[in-house]
């Protein structure tokens, strides 16, 4: 999965900076209201990233699945060579790629978070994820975690300091899906990319993150990545979230309906939710 992560990586930096070279020939940026059709563009660049992945993945993986939302006749080919597609099956492996996550960030170059996007690439075990990577070819970082084998961030292992503490004015990340939220936080991130959510949180930049539905594509390696590096991933009640549980099916799509916090600790999580129901009860 790290190969397949950092090659697409390198191609998906290789094809932006071809198509800011492109816009300035011809005038335009590939972003904003005179774009050049920035949508072709990031199909273009979600689909090579993907086959590039498929085709690394397949050479030894073909008795895995693969569960990715990017399609094309290609890509499509590549997938009809594993075991199967688009669905998680009981005591059977499973890819699950997302191949640009934190795509408005990838296409505006010049924005202050264009470095904040990466390669995701997560394998389920049945419903369960047992191992997940997380390339930013932006900032050549490379995120690996392993069920009981640790979380590491460009091969230095992460642990939570279990005596960090957190309260409403500490800077966390609320999901979009989250809004009556916003008033409990002055200090909520917005990153525009999932996946560096994750590192935000592992690096210390953030100390919590609310979510509720989103999709697995876009959260396949992040609890993973948190509770193998000490953190805390619960419900409302602070009860433990085990994601196979929560998994359920919504047009096609692996949906994660729940409400999530993510925390460095349970004893940080408890807090969080105790001080928000001390300000205005709530349920989700």
């Amino acid at each position: 999965m790290k190969k397949a992560a950092i090659k697409a990586g390198q191609i998906a930096l290789n094809l932006r900076e071809c198509a800011i070279n492109i816009g300035k020939h011809i005038g335009q940026s590939p972003t904003g209201s005179d774009n050049w059709d920035n949508k072709a563009y990031l199909s273009m660049a979600d689909l090579s990233c993907q086959s590039n992945i498929l085709h690394i993945l397949g050479k030894d993986y073909r008795y895995c699945g693969v569960y990715t939302e990017e399609h094309s006749d290609q890509v499509n080919q590549l997938i009809s060579y594993f075991s199967h597609k688009n669905c998680l099956i009981k005591d059977k492996y499973t890819f699950i790629i997302d191949p640009i996550d934190g795509s408005k960030n990838y296409l505006n170059k010049g924005s202050k978070n264009a470095n904040y996007f990466g390669i995701s690439i997560a394998l389920a075990f049945g419903k369960n994820i047992i191992a997940g990577v997380i390339y930013y070819p932006a900032i050549n970082t490379l995120l690996e975690t392993r069920l009981n084998f640790g979380t590491y961030i460009n091969k230095q292992r992460i642990i939570f300091n279990p005596r960090e503490k957190i309260s409403l004015n500490s800077p966390v990340r609320i999901s979009s899906t989250m809004k009556h939220f916003y008033d409990y936080f002055p200090n909520n991130q917005n990153f525009g990319a999932s996946c560096y959510n994750t590192l935000a949180l592992l690096r210390g930049v953030i100390f919590a993150y609310f979510v509720k539905k989103t999709m697995l594509l876009d959260f396949s390696c992040m609890a993973l990545a948190i509770t193998e590096a000490g953190g805390f991933c619960g419900d409302i009640h602070s009860k433990p979230i085990k994601i196979a549980d929560i998994i359920r099916e919504e047009k096609g799509d692996l949906i994660l309906d729940n409400f999530i916090l993510l925390t460095s600790s349970i004893d940080n999580h408890r807090q969080l939710i105790s001080q928000i129901q001390n300000k205005a009860p709530f349920s989700c």
